[in-house]
């Protein structure tokens, strides 16, 4: 079962079935090793293993036990001499593929980035959208001491979205409940939803809800599952 939005284009990536065999999966592993992977928020100290878990080890794995081997049969020959080289060592090899995995992303993000001016490069991110709704807020929110108050479920939607509004008066508290009680919230003040999100509007009766709590709001933009309100 496939979800998202409707008139989403969805790719496919060939497929092609082989045989189980210590060939194909010596091929499999190699091929992993050596295979870009997208930058994600663990990438900065954390080295993943190999994509398909049937390929087989990961090179960290594999070159850690290769030079484990040699260290009991350098240390067996040369003793202590040789622990202080083979330490080194070690610690150089097993850091190489992290260093390619730098290598890979500088390269990545030159061809990304290189061409933008810095305020456009958020537009070229995963969080495209949040960004650009946050230019419209700021282009909305004229006023500058009007208060943005940000609702979401999700710790880092909420917190990218907050920091896009920047300079504006702008809150969001982390860990807290996505709004705070009805009284703190003023006619004026601007709520921005972020899905996924415990907050809803009900246009019927025109309110904004949060539990037991409520306010009189009307949608002013809305994109992408993300929603602005005024309260009023």
């Amino acid at each position: 079962m496939l979800r998202g939005q409707p008139g989403a284009e969805i790719t496919l990536m060939p497929v092609d079935w082989q045989p189980i065999s210590l060939l194909t999966r010596l091929d499999g592993m190699f091929d992993d090793w050596f295979t870009a992977r997208a930058w994600g928020l663990a990438s900065i100290n954390f080295h993943s293993t190999v994509v398909q878990a049937w390929h087989g080890l990961s090179p960290n794995v594999v070159l850690g036990l290769l030079f484990i081997s040699l260290g009991i049969v350098g240390y067996w020959r040369w003793r202590t001499r040789f622990l202080l080289w083979w330490m080194l060592a070690c610690w150089l090899l097993l850091d190489l593929p992290w260093q390619w995995r730098l290598l890979e992303q500088a390269t990545a993000t030159g061809k990304q980035f290189a061409s933008l001016p810095a305020q456009s490069r958020p537009g070229a991110t995963a969080d495209a959208l949040r960004w650009r709704f946050a230019e419209r807020v700021v282009a909305r929110v004229s006023a500058a001491d009007s208060r943005v108050f940000v609702a979401s479920a999700s710790d880092y939607g909420g917190m990218r979205m907050a920091y896009y509004l920047y300079p504006l008066n702008v809150y969001w508290r982390r860990g807290g409940p996505e709004l705070p009680a009805s009284s703190t919230v003023r006619a004026g003040d601007f709520i921005v939803v972020v899905q996924p999100s415990n907050v809803r509007g009900d246009p019927e009766s025109g309110h904004l809800l949060f539990g037991d709590e409520r306010w009189s709001a009307r949608p002013l933009l809305e994109a992408d599952g993300i929603v602005l309100f005024e309260v009023l």
